[in-house]
């Protein structure tokens, strides 16, 4: 059952037919002989019919109180119920709080969630919590840390400034993500040779944080006979500032981009799996998309454009000598909303290695955008047991297409001092592939 209880039907479902009835005495039906007379029904609005009148939280009012939303919620499941909400507790409390107590007394706690979409996967009625959450997000407060944030990551000259000053000492505080020395911007190629054109959209995680992804994905590329090009103006998506409900800082990051990469030739291809997910689809309710269809149908997502590549040019990958074990981790938008499963795991033994499943709770491993910069500690255990979970498997490498989850784990195992190599999925495909891929095409 998916209910919350383990039971087919929630508790919290009860029948009231009316008043006591009984045919006990003499066969004739009495009413309240055996309880009450009468049934009196107090309707207690709290804010409901405002719910009921607002499409985006609609939804919600079909809530059967079955708890299965915090039984699956990764933060629930790190801080307990006193911290995650205020009276009602879990997801669903979080999109009933401001309509029954105020929007302040959300704030604080709607930051807890991760948008992992685990609460609405779980729900027995289908309700679209994380958007419900967002939206409560976008009409609320937000902390200095995260305006702090937004407002550097909002001006790409900024940010280039900022990220560039920072880069040698990001290492040195653990448990922080580590900004890369060079950015892949530095040596990405441009367009002009031989081959079918093909644009790289790198992210601006993957540009800054994990620039060996992009390059494993500009090496694949080429080996298949492509022209890769790289339009140096691209910056980010927007979704950091929508995750943070930030959805008109959202928009005009998503716009430059699309004018960034208008007049660029043949697919998109994105190492960035929920970078994917936002351009095509979360894009769509952040402000209007004009002249954006065309590019939207070219964006692709480097786990199936690199899996079928490898399917159709098998000869790409070297054969492999030993099946190297690989712990694969499933981001929560590659997995929830891009129905990303099988294809990377596919991928990986096309490339010659052993996909090791990771024993895991919670799943999601707490980086969450803006969640891991909210709540450190929080996002911290979430990645303490993702680690555990790895250790289970006896992997010495773990793969994933999302440079956010790559960037948080990596950066728990090197404060707890784990051996690992956490890699790209594309990473590990390139590592295979034959030196000679590409001369002759």
């Amino acid at each position: 059952p998916r209910s919350g209880t383990g039971q087919r039907m929630t508790s919290y479902v009860n029948w009231i037919t009316g008043p006591s009835r009984s045919a006990d005495i003499e066969q004739s039906l009495t009413i309240g002989v055996h309880g009450p007379s009468e049934v009196h029904c107090v309707i207690l609005d709290n804010g409901r019919t405002r719910m009921l009148d607002d499409p985006n939280f609609r939804d919600a009012l079909t809530c059967i109180r079955c708890g299965a939303c915090s039984n699956a919620c990764p933060p629930f499941m790190a801080v307990g119920g006193h911290q995650f909400g205020h009276i009602y507790n879990g997801p669903i409390g979080l999109v009933l709080t401001p309509f029954h107590h105020g929007l302040h007394e959300a704030d604080l706690p709607n930051t807890l969630c991760t948008q992992c979409n685990a609460c609405q996967e779980i729900c027995p009625v289908d309700i679209p919590l994380p958007r419900q959450i967002l939206e409560h997000r976008r009409r609320g407060r937000k902390s200095l840390r995260k305006r702090s944030l937004l407002g550097v990551w909002e001006r790409p000259g900024l940010a280039n400034a900022v990220l560039r000053a920072g880069a040698p000492f990001s290492g040195l505080v653990p448990g922080a993500p580590k900004l890369a020395p060079r950015p892949y911007r530095d040596r990405a190629p441009l367009a002009g040779g031989k081959g079918e054109p093909l644009t790289i959209f790198a992210s601006c995680m993957v540009d800054r944080m994990l620039p060996e992804a992009a390059l494993a994905l500009e090496q694949l590329a080429r080996a298949a006979g492509f022209d890769v090009g790289f339009p140096k103006g691209q910056w980010c998506c927007g979704l950091i500032a929508a995750n943070a409900g930030d959805f008109e800082g959202g928009y005009k990051l998503n716009t430059s981009l699309v004018e960034c990469l208008r007049d660029s030739k043949g697919p998109v291809v994105t190492p960035s799996a929920s970078c994917f997910g936002a351009f095509t689809i979360d894009a769509l309710e952040w402000g209007p998309q004009d002249g954006a269809s065309d590019l939207r149908s070219r964006f692709r997502d480097s786990t199936r454009f690199a899996l079928e590549l490898v399917a159709d040019q098998p000869d790409l990958v070297r054969p492999a000598t030993d099946r190297q074990r690989v712990a694969y981790h499933d981001s929560c938008q590659s997995l929830r909303q891009l129905g990303l499963k099988s294809e990377p795991r596919r991928l990986l033994e096309l490339a010659g290695y052993e996909v090791i499943e990771i024993p895991d709770i919670a799943n999601c491993c707490g980086f969450g955008g803006t969640f891991s910069v909210e709540w450190p500690a929080v996002a911290g255990r979430l990645a303490d047991w993702k680690l555990d979970a790895i250790a289970k498997t006896g992997c010495s490498v773990v793969a994933s297409d999302n440079p956010g989850c790559l960037v948080h784990i990596a950066a728990a195992a090197r404060r707890r001092r784990r051996p690992l190599r956490i890699a790209h999925v594309l990473e590990l495909v390139a590592d295979r592939l034959e030196p000679t891929a590409g001369a002759a095409r």
